[in-house]
């Protein structure tokens, strides 16, 4: 597998110029992403703005293909601040519900979690690829991260209710919901679909 293979410098590059020759090759696609990212307003060149996205989507995937190969993320997943605010939140034995969307290396959440002796457990739904499910799955469990894949049991919903009510972590991506569980909501005064897990494990 090349991750383990080659230098993460040298990884991180060559997916950096995939990800450009991609953009380069496939304009409509790059035309979708500038247009995105230009109506959020960004300072800068919309086309500049949408190509170093692509470039950094590119070494997202070299970190990305590195954890899921079950190399070491620390020089990557580094504490940040606020730490204490979470602490206590945990502390509080209440339960608590991380809520983020698909933006940046969200995978790294588990390791540094893991590292400040937290195992949450993280709802996913089905990847849409043979095999991607387990991988993913797989890679999180070296870390000692649990996996629940919603959509396929109907129970797991109590699972979760139960994993909070005992005061676990439990970790969710907010901007990929199941099929008739979405509730629109604005984004920098866009309409956004978003999940209506978080409300409804939050209420609970």
């Amino acid at each position: 597998m090349l991750p383990r293979l080659l230098p993460a410098s040298v990884l991180s590059g060559a997916c950096r110029i995939g990800t450009r020759i991609y953009a380069a090759i496939r304009p409509r696609r790059f035309a979708i992403v500038r247009r995105n990212l230009a109506a959020l307003a960004l300072p800068g060149d919309p086309a500049l703005v949408a190509r170093r996205n692509f470039s950094e989507f590119g070494r997202k995937l070299a970190a990305l293909w590195r954890f899921e190969a079950g190399l070491p993320v620390d020089d990557i997943a580094r504490d940040g601040s606020g730490w204490e605010h979470f602490s206590a939140a945990v502390a509080s034995g209440r339960g608590v519900l991380l809520v983020t969307p698909h933006l940046g290396n969200w995978e790294f959440g588990g390791p540094l979690l893991a590292r400040k002796g937290v195992r949450p457990l993280v709802l996913t739904a089905a990847e849409p690829g043979a095999g991607f499910t387990e991988l993913r799955r797989d890679s999180r469990g070296r870390h000692g991260i649990e996996t629940l894949v919603v959509g396929r049991d109907p129970f797991a919903f109590v699972e979760v209710m139960k994993r909070l009510q005992d005061g676990g972590v439990v970790a969710l991506l907010v901007d990929r919901p199941q099929s008739g569980t979405a509730v629109t909501v604005g984004f920098r005064g866009r309409p956004f679909e978003a999940s209506i897990a978080a409300a409804e494990l939050a209420r609970a």
